[in-house]
């Protein structure tokens, strides 16, 4: 195994373990009773998969497969997507949903975002540039680590809550 694939197990390790300490510690011991939910909604569109909240009509972003979009060098995150004849205001970026897209250079975000989980763009080796839009809530953990051609980014006052490591291996 090559050095860098070590260094990349590491660090995948360590992020998975702070994830589950952090949802570990964040639950306590509360015990609530849910109704039974129904399977989510998902549906792929432009290589990005996105999750459907049908009663809050909102959709998230869980994953972007960059096996066929490998000449994309910049992705538009739509504000909205329709499904079955309903709009979905997009609001998150889930975590690790554009993780290691090594060839996308840009990467713009809807105003909509409110949200952007922990490891959303862990190692995106080529990204120059993105957008975080006015109305972005909460950046999450290791949201940017090692994207190491980050050029510039601009923290828009509204954002509320940044955790640890945001920009951990970024030059």
């Amino acid at each position: 195994m090559k050095m860098k694939d070590k260094i990349y197990n590491i660090k995948i390790t360590a992020l998975l373990f702070l994830t589950a300490f952090f949802m570990v510690w964040g639950a306590g011991m509360q015990i609530t009773a849910e109704a039974e939910e129904t399977d989510p909604v998902e549906i792929t569109i432009d290589g990005i998969k996105y999750t459907l909240d049908e009663e809050n009509q909102t959709a998230k972003v869980t994953y972007y497969s960059e096996k066929d979009n490998e000449a994309v060098k910049e992705k538009v995150v739509p504000s909205e997507v329709s499904y079955a004849d309903k709009n979905y205001t997009v609001i998150e970026i889930r975590s690790g949903a554009f993780s290691m897209a090594s060839y996308l250079e840009k990467i713009v975000l809807p105003a909509t975002v409110r949200k952007i989980g922990s490891g959303a763009f862990i190692d995106c080796s080529a990204l120059r540039e993105i957008n975080l839009p006015k109305g972005i809530k909460t950046i999450e953990m290791s949201t940017f680590m090692d994207c190491v051609s980050l050029e510039e980014i601009v923290i828009p006052d509204t954002v509320e809550v940044m955790e640890s490591a945001v920009f951990l291996g970024c030059s």
